[in-house]
């Protein structure tokens, strides 16, 4: 069954090549598009002024998971007790 399923990958890798030339240039043609955008950036800083006060509440769980996680693994390995 293996070998079935990497033959018709082969077989498909040699029709795309035969079309496009390469795997690259089918890569580079089937996902680069003629039409061109552009990104725009806003600042963000009053969005993360907002969220630190949630971040720093946060910050206390996760080094207690942390914890929670050291502990769990020394257990298992028996490295901390």
């Amino acid at each position: 069954m293996t070998k079935n399923v990497y033959a018709k990958l082969e077989k498909r890798v040699a029709e795309i090549e035969k079309r496009y030339q390469s795997l690259e240039n089918f890569v580079t043609s089937t996902t680069i598009f003629p039409a061109k955008h552009r990104m725009r950036m806003e600042d963000i800083s009053s969005t993360f002024k907002e969220m630190s006060a949630v971040y720093q509440k946060l910050d206390d769980l996760t080094l207690a998971d942390l914890s929670d996680f050291q502990k769990l693994a020394g257990l298992i390995d028996g490295e901390h007790s």
